[in-house]
């Protein structure tokens, strides 16, 4: 029972309570966004920690480790974090998969508008020049593209403006990538598009041809290097003679998601973390 084991803590290792001062310290450290990349930051959310039933006897114990947290990448700027207080550390069952920690990935529209303006924009395309991207949701798990675009078809046939299209925005798990497919001009009722009427169609397919090429940004930079971050992070003492030691052995990518703010791929990484108690005295 519980009861027995908090017996065993007491009698064998007394200053298990030091544990909490450095876990705290931990806590509060996992919680600050880290920069794992150029613009791009680890945010690290922990909901829970427990220790399974601990063993051994003695000056030396081991207790597996459970560790519930969310964990995200923002591409773009750092991310501010209201710090969560450490909650009672407490002694649980013994874990039978080890560690679980779902992440996320976001692009988020700014990010992915301002990659799309460096790759795409400030270019002409069989006479259209386009100077600026804008990327923003839209209904029915699309995007929204704003281009503004400058075509003089002739002296007296003259569009400078938005352009509007939408699209669907697709993750392949095999590349880690996420790209813009079914590409499509959008006739608002309330914005009858002067460039669509007025440019011929090859310039049409040509600027969306060109626009689909280009919008594709790959992700695996960011899962790697959150992999790299989740093994570091459960892996550190934790207080003077005890010592968390993890590892992630496993990426599973589960979903993609649109929200406010961007465009969400949702993973899982998998592993192991014990906690080594040991020489207290």
């Amino acid at each position: 029972s519980d009861l027995q084991v908090l017996k065993t803590i007491d009698a064998n290792t007394p200053k298990l309570t030091n544990i909490r001062p450095a876990a705290n310290q931990v806590w509060s450290s996992l919680q600050s966004p880290v920069a794992i990349a150029p613009r791009t930051w680890l945010v690290m959310e922990p909901a829970e920690v427990s220790l399974g039933p601990i063993t051994g006897t003695g000056l030396s114990v081991t207790s597996t480790l459970t560790l519930r947290a969310r964990t995200r990448v923002i591409v773009g700027e750092k991310p501010p974090v209201t710090q969560k207080p450490l909650p009672p550390l407490r002694v649980g069952q013994a874990g039978a998969g080890g560690i679980h920690i779902p992440f996320d990935v976001e692009l988020s529209y700014d990010e992915a508008s301002r990659v799309m303006t460096e790759n795409f924009g400030k270019r002409k395309y069989e006479g259209v020049a386009v100077d600026s991207i804008r990327i923003a949701p839209a209904a029915d798990g699309r995007v929204s593209i704003e281009l503004i675009v400058d075509y003089r078809a002739s002296r007296l046939r003259h569009y400078n403006g938005p352009v509007d299209l939408d699209a669907t925005p697709v993750f392949d798990a095999a590349t880690r990538t996420v790209s813009l497919e079914k590409l499509e001009y959008t006739l608002a009722s309330k914005r009858k598009n002067l460039f669509v009427r007025m440019a011929d169609r090859f310039a049409h397919d040509t600027l969306r041809a060109q626009l689909a090429k280009t919008a594709h940004w790959s992700v695996a930079p960011q899962i790697d290097s959150i992999r790299s971050a989740i093994a570091s992070a459960v892996t550190r003492p934790l207080a003077p003679g005890v010592m968390m030691r993890g590892y992630v052995d496993g990426i599973e990518l589960r979903s993609m998601t649109l929200d406010a703010n961007g465009i969400v791929i949702h993973a899982l990484a998998t592993g192991n973390a014990e906690v080594d108690i040991s020489a207290f005295r």
